[in-house]
């Protein structure tokens, strides 16, 4: 399975999502830090990255490929989970930043659905 244009297409997007992002932080249009737009991204680039890697490279999930997308999406929205609930118990003034945080996880969730039709479509083209 040759997903390697769709992961590059996935770099990429995430790169002009971040510049978006702060575009608009530049434009005054969002109450954030830096930070917290750099921490809202790595922390959903780094779990998308971690689960594509795993899809591509880890010839077991590549037979059971729609259970690997859905564990993958289970498993980041888990680890948003934790980290949300840690940012709103310890840091209550930042529900901005949640919001935001929320926003780029559903569009990175928007980016692996994307990428799991199109894997799926060359895994059955494979097949054919």
């Amino acid at each position: 399975m040759k997903n390697y244009p769709a992961l590059l297409w996935f770099i990429l997007a995430a790169f002009c999502l971040v510049l978006l992002h702060l575009f608009l932080l530049y434009l005054g249009l969002l109450n954030l830090e830096v930070v917290q737009i750099f921490t809202a991204h790595v922390f959903n680039f780094a779990i998308s990255i971690i689960c594509f890697l795993l899809l591509i490279f880890v010839p077991k999930l590549k037979n059971q490929i729609g259970f690997s997308f859905l564990f993958s999406g289970v498993f980041k929205l888990l680890f948003l989970m934790i980290y949300l609930s840690y940012v709103i118990l310890f840091l209550p003034m930042d529900e901005n930043f949640v919001l935001q945080f929320v926003g780029v996880y559903f569009v990175y969730l928007f980016f692996d659905v994307r990428y799991a039709i199109t894997s799926l479509n060359l895994w059955s083209m494979k097949d054919v």
